[in-house]
């Protein structure tokens, strides 16, 4: 496993290093202790800098290699400002980030700061022969949602037919079926979540000529020169339906990047959950507030059998410039 963070911030890394008085950590760069992780890298992952035996982080007891969970420990990412992401690679030449890896966190020692995250990485991962798992810490996260506790915020407006839902989706059509959300989770935006195993029995299908968008809550990218857009969706889309994304102004609802993804139901028979992205966000988006829309225009078919969107674990972040 690869550890890797951003340049410290100062504050914080300050308040971290006299915590530990007698230790010279006055260098984020340096290796007080010799273990070969910097200072900063110490403090972003929770570990003790004067105490070579505190390298590892990821506790012993809580690797699962049936379902793949693993836990590590980090500094209180309210103090750091910075969130992590999970990558994997089969060959440890290429990564590629699980956008749909499950991060629970514990609660924070009020002493030393450090909670324990413990991770469930994507089901589809699991039949790879060999993984190699590393975790980033990343600055300037605007948005990180997987709308389990709410709705995230988020908003609808429809001009005709089925309106987005927020919760549990559980709907089945000729096209497939979707049944939770993205990687195992419970709850998801869709534009009708169904009831197909319940009382009603009621399929999930939307509305003949449906027009309606799901719009993220402000996103304020002021002096950011360059960011992205992640997440996980399924599809059911009938010939004719259009399913894109927009980035519009936050007051006047303007489209200011049209079509920066346009979603494309290539398996008639399926509605699985795939990630997303990362997707840049236009230029002429930058440097201003922003939300995220995505817009769903929905035939429907002669029978109105098609289930149509299903969105979850939106993140919107900094990327390189």
């Amino acid at each position: 496993t690869v550890l890797t963070g951003p340049e410290p911030s100062g504050d914080d890394y300050t308040v971290w290093a006299e915590m530990f008085p007698g230790a010279d950590l006055s260098d984020p760069n340096g290796d007080f202790d010799g273990d070969g992780l910097t200072n900063n890298e110490e403090r972003l992952f929770g570990t003790d800098p004067t105490d070579p035996s505190s390298l590892n982080q990821y506790p012993t007891g809580l690797f699962d290699s049936t379902e793949f969970t693993f836990s590590f420990s980090r500094r209180d990412d309210a103090l750091t400002g910075l969130f992590s992401d999970i990558e994997t690679s089969f060959d440890l030449q290429m990564w590629t980030e699980d956008i749909g890896a499950m991060l629970v966190e514990g609660a924070v020692d009020g002493s030393t700061m450090v909670e324990i995250v413990e991770v469930t990485l994507s089901p589809g991962l699991l039949t790879a022969p060999k993984l190699f798992v590393r975790v980033n810490q990343n600055e300037g996260v605007f948005i990180s949602e997987n709308f389990e506790v709410d709705n995230g915020g988020f908003t609808v407006v429809t001009t005709a037919g089925t309106d987005w839902e927020h919760g549990a989706p559980d709907s089945s059509g000729l096209g497939g079926a979707v049944s939770g959300g993205n990687g195992g989770s419970t709850n998801a935006w869709g534009t009708n979540l169904g009831d197909f195993s319940g009382t009603t029995g009621n399929n999930g299908y939307y509305a003949d000529s449906t027009i309606t968008s799901l719009r993220s809550t402000v996103i304020d990218l002021t002096g950011v020169s360059a960011a992205e857009l992640l997440f996980a969706e399924a599809l059911d889309l009938e010939a004719g339906d259009t399913a894109v994304v927009n980035i519009i102004d936050d007051t006047t609802d303007t489209v200011i990047s049209s079509a920066i993804y346009t979603a494309s139901d290539g398996d008639d028979a399926s509605a699985d959950w795939n990630n997303v992205g990362p997707i840049a966000i236009p230029a002429g988006a930058l440097g201003q507030a922003v939300r995220i829309e995505w817009l769903f225009t929905g035939f429907g078919g002669a029978t109105d059998d098609y289930l149509g969107w299903y969105i979850d674990d939106v993140t919107v972040r900094r990327a390189a410039p």
